[in-house]
Protein backbone atom coordinates (compact mmCIF):
# COMPACT_ATOMS: atom_id res chain seq x y z
CA UNK A 1 0.00 0.00 0.00
CA UNK A 2 1.43 3.56 -1.17
CA UNK A 3 1.93 6.08 1.02
CA UNK A 4 -1.18 8.16 0.42
CA UNK A 5 -3.18 5.07 1.08
CA UNK A 6 -1.87 4.62 4.16
CA UNK A 7 -2.13 8.42 5.21
CA UNK A 8 -6.23 7.78 3.90
CA UNK A 9 -6.78 4.97 5.52
CA UNK A 10 -5.31 5.79 8.71
CA UNK A 11 -7.10 8.82 8.89
CA UNK A 12 -10.64 7.41 8.22
CA UNK A 13 -9.75 5.13 11.10
CA UNK A 14 -8.91 8.11 13.47
CA UNK A 15 -12.63 9.31 12.25
CA UNK A 16 -15.03 6.62 12.45
CA UNK A 17 -13.25 5.78 15.85
CA UNK A 18 -14.55 9.18 17.03
CA UNK A 19 -17.98 8.50 15.17
CA UNK A 20 -18.18 5.03 17.24
CA UNK A 21 -17.06 6.56 20.56
CA UNK A 22 -19.99 9.30 19.96
CA UNK A 23 -22.28 6.28 19.86
CA UNK A 24 -21.14 5.27 23.11
CA UNK A 25 -20.82 8.15 24.62
CA UNK A 26 -24.76 8.45 23.76
CA UNK A 27 -25.77 4.89 25.10
CA UNK A 28 -25.66 6.10 28.62
CA UNK A 29 -28.44 8.43 27.73
CA UNK A 30 -29.87 4.92 27.25
CA UNK A 31 -30.37 4.77 31.54
CA UNK A 32 -32.01 7.62 32.15
CA UNK A 33 -34.46 7.49 29.12
CA UNK A 34 -35.42 3.56 30.03
CA UNK A 35 -35.88 5.18 33.98
CA UNK A 36 -38.33 8.09 32.40
CA UNK A 37 -40.04 5.52 30.36
CA UNK A 38 -40.51 3.29 33.29
CA UNK A 39 -41.77 5.65 35.67
CA UNK A 40 -44.60 7.28 33.36
CA UNK A 41 -45.33 3.72 32.65
CA UNK A 42 -45.20 3.91 28.89
CA UNK A 43 -43.10 0.42 29.49
CA UNK A 44 -41.85 -1.31 31.88
CA UNK A 45 -38.03 -1.87 32.40
CA UNK A 46 -36.10 -3.13 35.87
CA UNK A 47 -34.44 -1.28 37.35
CA UNK A 48 -32.14 -3.61 37.81
CA UNK A 49 -31.91 -3.76 34.32
CA UNK A 50 -31.66 -0.31 34.21
CA UNK A 51 -28.36 0.12 36.68
CA UNK A 52 -26.61 -3.03 34.95
CA UNK A 53 -27.08 -1.18 31.63
CA UNK A 54 -25.47 2.16 32.98
CA UNK A 55 -22.83 0.35 34.77
CA UNK A 56 -21.66 -1.95 31.37
CA UNK A 57 -22.08 1.32 29.26
CA UNK A 58 -20.23 4.09 30.89
CA UNK A 59 -16.70 2.04 31.62
CA UNK A 60 -16.94 1.12 27.67
CA UNK A 61 -17.89 4.64 26.40
CA UNK A 62 -15.35 6.05 28.66
CA UNK A 63 -12.31 3.27 27.43
CA UNK A 64 -12.90 4.21 24.30
CA UNK A 65 -13.08 7.77 24.56
CA UNK A 66 -9.78 7.44 26.10
CA UNK A 67 -8.26 5.14 23.49
CA UNK A 68 -9.41 7.07 20.36
CA UNK A 69 -8.61 10.69 21.98
CA UNK A 70 -6.31 10.30 24.84
CA UNK A 71 -3.29 9.48 22.08
CA UNK A 72 -3.88 12.21 19.88
CA UNK A 73 -1.55 14.39 20.01
CA UNK A 74 1.01 15.60 17.31
CA UNK A 75 4.51 14.27 19.55
CA UNK A 76 3.07 11.22 20.15
CA UNK A 77 1.87 10.36 17.03
CA UNK A 78 4.82 11.53 15.37
CA UNK A 79 7.22 9.70 17.88
CA UNK A 80 5.70 6.80 18.49
CA UNK A 81 3.80 5.86 14.90
CA UNK A 82 2.77 2.42 15.38
CA UNK A 83 1.99 2.63 19.00
CA UNK A 84 -0.53 5.34 17.81
CA UNK A 85 -1.76 3.17 14.88
CA UNK A 86 -1.80 0.16 17.29
CA UNK A 87 -3.98 2.16 19.86
CA UNK A 88 -6.27 3.28 17.19
CA UNK A 89 -6.33 -0.51 15.59
CA UNK A 90 -7.49 -1.69 19.35
CA UNK A 91 -10.01 1.56 20.01
CA UNK A 92 -11.64 0.48 16.66
CA UNK A 93 -12.63 -3.53 17.67
CA UNK A 94 -13.03 -2.56 21.26
CA UNK A 95 -15.37 0.28 20.29
CA UNK A 96 -17.68 -2.06 17.80
CA UNK A 97 -17.57 -4.89 20.15
CA UNK A 98 -18.64 -2.53 23.20
CA UNK A 99 -21.47 -1.25 21.11
CA UNK A 100 -22.47 -4.82 20.20
CA UNK A 101 -22.00 -6.45 23.73
CA UNK A 102 -24.09 -3.76 24.81
CA UNK A 103 -26.68 -4.39 22.33
CA UNK A 104 -26.77 -8.04 23.48
CA UNK A 105 -27.56 -6.92 26.74
CA UNK A 106 -30.24 -4.48 26.12
CA UNK A 107 -31.96 -7.04 23.58
CA UNK A 108 -32.58 -9.57 26.23
CA UNK A 109 -34.97 -7.58 27.73
CA UNK A 110 -38.52 -8.80 27.09
CA UNK A 111 -39.78 -5.07 26.39
CA UNK A 112 -36.68 -3.88 24.48
CA UNK A 113 -36.37 -4.47 20.77
CA UNK A 114 -33.21 -5.05 19.08
CA UNK A 115 -32.98 -6.31 16.11
CA UNK A 116 -31.84 -4.15 12.99
CA UNK A 117 -29.66 -2.94 15.62
CA UNK A 118 -27.46 -5.48 15.26
CA UNK A 119 -26.93 -4.34 11.53
CA UNK A 120 -26.14 -0.93 12.89
CA UNK A 121 -22.31 -2.39 14.34
CA UNK A 122 -22.28 -4.21 10.72
CA UNK A 123 -22.11 -1.60 8.53
CA UNK A 124 -20.60 0.90 11.28
CA UNK A 125 -17.52 -1.36 10.22
CA UNK A 126 -18.23 -0.89 6.53
CA UNK A 127 -16.85 2.90 7.18
CA UNK A 128 -13.28 1.04 7.52
CA UNK A 129 -12.96 -0.18 4.32
CA UNK A 130 -11.70 -3.20 5.74
CA UNK A 131 -13.52 -6.26 4.61
CA UNK A 132 -11.84 -9.01 7.48
CA UNK A 133 -13.66 -7.05 10.01
CA UNK A 134 -16.65 -6.43 8.20
CA UNK A 135 -17.00 -10.57 7.87
CA UNK A 136 -15.57 -11.09 11.86
CA UNK A 137 -18.19 -8.05 12.91
CA UNK A 138 -21.00 -9.93 11.57
CA UNK A 139 -19.70 -13.56 12.79
CA UNK A 140 -19.66 -11.94 16.29
CA UNK A 141 -23.08 -9.98 16.03
CA UNK A 142 -24.97 -12.88 14.89
CA UNK A 143 -23.43 -15.25 17.54
CA UNK A 144 -24.64 -12.39 20.06
CA UNK A 145 -27.63 -11.90 18.80
CA UNK A 146 -28.59 -15.66 19.09
CA UNK A 147 -27.39 -15.13 22.77
CA UNK A 148 -29.17 -12.08 23.54
CA UNK A 149 -32.36 -13.59 21.88
CA UNK A 150 -32.62 -16.82 23.74
CA UNK A 151 -31.89 -14.56 26.97
CA UNK A 152 -35.66 -12.57 25.55
CA UNK A 153 -37.01 -15.61 25.59
CA UNK A 154 -36.32 -16.83 29.08
CA UNK A 155 -37.05 -13.45 30.15
CA UNK A 156 -40.71 -14.00 27.96
CA UNK A 157 -41.34 -16.90 29.59
CA UNK A 158 -40.86 -15.58 33.12
CA UNK A 159 -43.90 -12.63 32.08
CA UNK A 160 -45.94 -15.29 30.41
CA UNK A 161 -45.28 -13.91 27.24
CA UNK A 162 -44.15 -16.61 24.36
CA UNK A 163 -44.56 -17.83 20.94
CA UNK A 164 -43.45 -21.01 21.80
CA UNK A 165 -44.36 -24.19 24.07
CA UNK A 166 -40.05 -23.31 25.53
CA UNK A 167 -37.65 -20.98 25.64
CA UNK A 168 -35.38 -22.50 23.17
CA UNK A 169 -38.48 -23.13 20.77
CA UNK A 170 -39.41 -19.36 21.22
CA UNK A 171 -35.94 -18.34 20.62
CA UNK A 172 -35.57 -20.27 17.18
CA UNK A 173 -38.74 -18.97 15.62
CA UNK A 174 -37.65 -15.71 16.56
CA UNK A 175 -33.55 -15.84 15.18
CA UNK A 176 -35.05 -18.03 12.32
CA UNK A 177 -36.51 -15.09 10.29
CA UNK A 178 -33.85 -12.75 11.76
CA UNK A 179 -30.96 -15.15 10.52
CA UNK A 180 -32.94 -14.91 6.99
CA UNK A 181 -32.92 -10.90 7.18
CA UNK A 182 -29.05 -11.13 8.94
CA UNK A 183 -27.74 -13.00 5.98
CA UNK A 184 -28.85 -10.10 3.30
CA UNK A 185 -27.55 -7.47 5.98
CA UNK A 186 -24.04 -9.73 5.77
CA UNK A 187 -23.96 -9.89 1.92
CA UNK A 188 -24.88 -5.78 1.46
CA UNK A 189 -21.96 -4.86 3.96
CA UNK A 190 -19.58 -7.28 2.46
CA UNK A 191 -20.01 -6.26 -1.03
CA UNK A 192 -20.11 -2.53 -0.03
CA UNK A 193 -16.68 -2.85 2.02
CA UNK A 194 -15.15 -4.74 -1.13
CA UNK A 195 -16.38 -2.16 -3.98
CA UNK A 196 -15.71 0.68 -1.67
CA UNK A 197 -12.34 0.06 -0.39
CA UNK A 198 -11.08 -1.02 -4.34
CA UNK A 199 -12.98 2.32 -5.64
CA UNK A 200 -11.31 4.40 -2.76
CA UNK A 201 -7.59 2.37 -3.79
CA UNK A 202 -7.90 3.56 -7.50
CA UNK A 203 -9.11 7.28 -6.83
CA UNK A 204 -6.11 7.92 -4.34
CA UNK A 205 -3.86 6.15 -6.14
CA UNK A 206 -4.81 8.30 -9.80
CA UNK A 207 -4.53 11.10 -7.49
CA UNK A 208 -1.33 10.29 -6.33
CA UNK A 209 0.14 9.88 -9.81
CA UNK A 210 -1.19 12.76 -10.85
CA UNK A 211 0.55 14.65 -8.34
CA UNK A 212 3.90 13.07 -8.57
CA UNK A 213 3.79 13.86 -12.18
CA UNK A 214 3.21 17.82 -10.91
CA UNK A 215 6.03 17.48 -9.20
CA UNK A 216 8.40 15.46 -11.21
CA UNK A 217 7.31 18.18 -13.95
CA UNK A 218 9.42 20.78 -12.01
CA UNK A 219 12.59 19.09 -12.79
CA UNK A 220 12.19 19.49 -16.29
CA UNK A 221 12.51 23.68 -14.69
CA UNK A 222 16.20 23.43 -14.43
CA UNK A 223 16.78 21.78 -17.78
CA UNK A 224 14.84 24.94 -19.49
CA UNK A 225 16.98 27.18 -17.20
CA UNK A 226 20.28 25.93 -18.44
CA UNK A 227 19.11 26.62 -22.11
CA UNK A 228 18.91 30.07 -20.52
CA UNK A 229 21.50 30.60 -18.55
CA UNK A 230 23.61 27.18 -17.28
CA UNK A 231 24.78 28.42 -14.08
CA UNK A 232 21.63 29.04 -12.73
CA UNK A 233 20.60 25.78 -13.85
CA UNK A 234 22.98 23.42 -12.35
CA UNK A 235 22.62 25.25 -9.13
CA UNK A 236 18.57 24.84 -9.33
CA UNK A 237 19.87 20.93 -9.58
CA UNK A 238 22.48 21.26 -7.05
CA UNK A 239 20.10 22.76 -4.27
CA UNK A 240 17.36 20.44 -4.92
CA UNK A 241 19.69 17.78 -3.31
CA UNK A 242 20.93 19.90 -0.41
CA UNK A 243 17.24 20.99 0.36
CA UNK A 244 16.65 16.95 0.68
CA UNK A 245 19.99 16.19 2.28
CA UNK A 246 19.10 18.85 4.78
CA UNK A 247 15.21 18.01 5.63
CA UNK A 248 16.40 14.28 5.92
CA UNK A 249 19.46 15.34 8.19
CA UNK A 250 16.90 17.67 10.48
CA UNK A 251 14.15 15.17 10.84
CA UNK A 252 16.36 12.86 12.09
CA UNK A 253 17.95 15.23 14.61
CA UNK A 254 14.81 16.10 15.79
CA UNK A 255 14.16 19.08 14.93
CA UNK A 256 10.83 20.19 13.05
CA UNK A 257 9.64 16.33 13.36
CA UNK A 258 6.36 17.95 12.82
CA UNK A 259 6.92 20.24 9.78
CA UNK A 260 9.34 17.44 7.79
CA UNK A 261 6.54 14.97 7.17
CA UNK A 262 7.59 12.87 3.75
CA UNK A 263 4.96 14.65 2.00
CA UNK A 264 6.86 18.02 3.21
CA UNK A 265 10.07 17.24 1.89
CA UNK A 266 9.18 15.97 -1.45
CA UNK A 267 6.97 19.55 -1.59
CA UNK A 268 10.34 21.44 -0.53
CA UNK A 269 12.74 19.76 -2.49
CA UNK A 270 10.38 19.73 -5.53
CA UNK A 271 9.80 23.50 -4.80
CA UNK A 272 13.69 24.29 -5.27
CA UNK A 273 13.66 23.71 -8.84
CA UNK A 274 11.81 27.06 -8.85
CA UNK A 275 13.37 29.07 -6.02
CA UNK A 276 15.45 30.93 -8.66
CA UNK A 277 12.76 31.18 -11.43
CA UNK A 278 13.02 34.87 -11.19
CA UNK A 279 16.74 35.02 -12.88
CA UNK A 280 14.91 34.79 -16.55
CA UNK A 281 13.94 38.04 -15.62
CA UNK A 282 18.12 39.47 -15.21
CA UNK A 283 20.04 40.43 -18.32
CA UNK A 284 22.07 37.78 -19.65
CA UNK A 285 25.11 40.10 -19.03
CA UNK A 286 24.20 40.37 -15.41
CA UNK A 287 24.51 36.81 -14.83
CA UNK A 288 27.03 35.81 -16.52
CA UNK A 289 29.41 38.94 -15.54
CA UNK A 290 32.86 37.54 -14.50
CA UNK A 291 33.47 40.15 -12.61
CA UNK A 292 31.65 42.09 -9.52
CA UNK A 293 28.25 43.68 -9.71
CA UNK A 294 27.89 47.61 -10.19
CA UNK A 295 25.48 48.89 -7.37
CA UNK A 296 23.08 49.26 -10.19
CA UNK A 297 23.52 45.69 -11.21
CA UNK A 298 22.99 44.27 -7.65
CA UNK A 299 20.13 46.26 -7.58
CA UNK A 300 18.70 44.69 -10.75
CA UNK A 301 19.73 41.27 -9.12
CA UNK A 302 17.98 41.74 -5.65
CA UNK A 303 14.58 41.99 -7.98
CA UNK A 304 14.93 37.93 -8.97
CA UNK A 305 12.71 37.04 -5.72
CA UNK A 306 10.00 39.12 -5.86
CA UNK A 307 9.92 38.42 -9.83
CA UNK A 308 10.36 34.75 -8.93
CA UNK A 309 7.23 34.76 -6.66
CA UNK A 310 5.06 36.61 -9.32
CA UNK A 311 5.75 34.03 -11.54
CA UNK A 312 4.65 31.12 -9.21
CA UNK A 313 1.56 32.76 -7.63
CA UNK A 314 0.84 33.19 -11.67
CA UNK A 315 1.25 29.17 -12.05
CA UNK A 316 -2.14 26.22 -12.06
CA UNK A 317 -2.35 25.09 -8.47
CA UNK A 318 -0.29 22.04 -7.36
CA UNK A 319 -0.64 19.56 -5.04
CA UNK A 320 -3.86 21.33 -3.64
CA UNK A 321 -1.82 24.34 -3.91
CA UNK A 322 0.40 23.02 -0.91
CA UNK A 323 3.18 23.44 -3.40
CA UNK A 324 2.62 26.85 -5.09
CA UNK A 325 3.04 28.37 -1.33
CA UNK A 326 6.06 26.69 -0.46
CA UNK A 327 7.37 27.69 -3.88
CA UNK A 328 6.30 31.56 -3.79
CA UNK A 329 7.88 31.27 -0.25
CA UNK A 330 11.18 30.11 -1.26
CA UNK A 331 11.71 31.81 -4.37
CA UNK A 332 10.43 35.44 -1.97
CA UNK A 333 12.76 34.78 1.22
CA UNK A 334 15.78 32.47 0.13
CA UNK A 335 17.58 35.75 0.32
CA UNK A 336 16.47 36.58 3.31
CA UNK A 337 18.64 36.41 6.24
CA UNK A 338 18.05 35.32 9.61
CA UNK A 339 19.16 38.74 11.48
CA UNK A 340 16.89 41.01 9.79
CA UNK A 341 19.73 42.06 7.66
CA UNK A 342 18.46 39.91 4.22
CA UNK A 343 16.33 41.08 1.61
CA UNK A 344 13.36 42.13 -0.10
CA UNK A 345 11.66 42.44 2.91
CA UNK A 346 14.31 41.89 6.03
CA UNK A 347 12.21 38.97 7.61
CA UNK A 348 14.12 38.09 11.02
CA UNK A 349 14.04 34.64 12.64
CA UNK A 350 10.93 32.90 12.27
CA UNK A 351 9.33 35.08 10.06
CA UNK A 352 10.77 33.88 7.31
CA UNK A 353 9.27 30.50 6.51
CA UNK A 354 11.26 26.84 7.25
CA UNK A 355 11.25 26.19 3.41
CA UNK A 356 13.22 29.72 2.87
CA UNK A 357 15.83 28.77 5.99
CA UNK A 358 16.73 25.23 4.43
CA UNK A 359 16.74 26.60 1.05
CA UNK A 360 19.49 29.65 2.17
CA UNK A 361 21.38 27.45 3.61
CA UNK A 362 21.34 25.03 0.44
CA UNK A 363 21.65 28.05 -1.61
CA UNK A 364 24.33 29.38 -0.42
CA UNK A 365 26.13 26.19 0.09
CA UNK A 366 26.50 25.58 -3.53
CA UNK A 367 27.35 29.20 -4.33
CA UNK A 368 30.45 28.66 -2.64
CA UNK A 369 31.36 24.80 -3.91
CA UNK A 370 30.96 25.50 -7.14
CA UNK A 371 32.37 27.18 -9.92
CA UNK A 372 31.28 30.27 -11.39
CA UNK A 373 32.75 32.85 -14.47
CA UNK A 374 33.72 35.25 -11.72
CA UNK A 375 35.42 32.49 -8.76
CA UNK A 376 36.73 29.34 -8.26
CA UNK A 377 35.14 26.33 -6.87
CA UNK A 378 35.32 26.68 -2.84
CA UNK A 379 37.28 23.78 -1.15
CA UNK A 380 34.54 22.02 1.19
CA UNK A 381 36.63 23.12 4.59
CA UNK A 382 36.24 26.48 3.43
CA UNK A 383 32.51 26.22 2.19
CA UNK A 384 31.91 24.74 5.90
CA UNK A 385 33.75 27.34 7.50
CA UNK A 386 31.84 30.66 6.35
CA UNK A 387 28.66 28.65 6.87
CA UNK A 388 29.94 28.13 10.30
CA UNK A 389 30.39 32.01 10.61
CA UNK A 390 27.15 32.83 9.08
CA UNK A 391 25.11 31.11 12.29
CA UNK A 392 22.92 33.18 13.92
CA UNK A 393 23.19 35.72 11.52
CA UNK A 394 23.03 34.65 7.78
CA UNK A 395 21.67 31.45 8.85
CA UNK A 396 19.47 29.41 11.47
CA UNK A 397 22.21 28.08 13.55
CA UNK A 398 20.16 24.29 14.08
CA UNK A 399 20.08 24.17 9.69
CA UNK A 400 23.77 25.72 9.55
CA UNK A 401 24.71 22.69 11.93
CA UNK A 402 23.03 20.05 10.07
CA UNK A 403 24.91 21.16 6.50
CA UNK A 404 28.26 20.88 8.31
CA UNK A 405 27.61 17.52 9.89
CA UNK A 406 26.57 16.40 5.87
CA UNK A 407 29.84 17.79 5.10
CA UNK A 408 31.53 14.08 3.87
CA UNK A 409 27.91 13.66 1.86
CA UNK A 410 28.04 17.26 0.20
CA UNK A 411 31.68 16.74 -0.80
CA UNK A 412 31.10 13.73 -2.51
CA UNK A 413 28.37 15.03 -4.76
CA UNK A 414 29.58 18.36 -5.45
CA UNK A 415 33.16 16.55 -6.58
CA UNK A 416 31.05 14.56 -8.77
CA UNK A 417 30.20 16.73 -11.13
CA UNK A 418 32.62 19.62 -10.37
CA UNK A 419 34.48 18.91 -13.59
CA UNK A 420 32.37 18.02 -16.07
CA UNK A 421 30.07 21.13 -14.99
CA UNK A 422 33.24 23.62 -14.90
CA UNK A 423 34.27 22.33 -18.70
CA UNK A 424 30.37 23.32 -19.93
CA UNK A 425 29.85 26.59 -18.15
CA UNK A 426 33.57 28.22 -19.50
CA UNK A 427 32.52 26.68 -22.54
CA UNK A 428 29.27 29.00 -22.60
CA UNK A 429 31.04 32.32 -21.15
CA UNK A 430 32.88 31.68 -23.99
CA UNK A 431 30.71 31.27 -26.70
CA UNK A 432 28.64 34.11 -24.97
CA UNK A 433 31.36 36.40 -24.94
CA UNK A 434 32.20 36.08 -28.81
CA UNK A 435 28.22 36.55 -28.92
CA UNK A 436 28.61 39.86 -27.33
CA UNK A 437 31.62 41.15 -29.06
CA UNK A 438 29.65 39.95 -32.44
CA UNK A 439 27.13 42.47 -31.63
CA UNK A 440 28.98 45.16 -30.76
CA UNK A 441 30.34 44.49 -34.34
CA UNK A 442 27.25 44.64 -35.82
CA UNK A 443 27.68 40.96 -36.75
CA UNK A 444 25.54 37.45 -35.78
CA UNK A 445 27.79 34.97 -34.07
CA UNK A 446 27.45 32.73 -37.42
CA UNK A 447 28.55 35.64 -39.21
Amino acid sequence: MNTDNEEFFENNTFKINKLVSKILILMNLLAPLFAVLSYFKIFQIERRFIILSEILIFPFSVITLILVYGFNFPNFKENHPETYENIQHSAKYFGLLGTSYILALLGTNAHIGIYIGYSLIVFLSCLYYDVKLTMFLAAVNYIAMIFSQYGKSLNRFKEGITYGASPLADCIAFSAGFTIEFIFVVLIAYSMTKKNKKTLHSAIERNEKLEQTQLDFMKFVPLVLKKHEIVTGFHVEHTVQYVRMLCNKLKSEGYYKEELTKKNIELFSAAANLHDIGKIYIPDHILMKPGKFTPQEFEMMKKHPEIGCEIIQAMPKIYNEEFNKVAAQMALCHHERYDGTGYPNKLKGNEIPLCARIMAVADVTDALLSYRPYKPAFSIEKTMKIIEEGKGTQFEPVIADAIIQLKDEIKKYAEERAASEKDLIIKETHWREQERESLLRGQTVSE
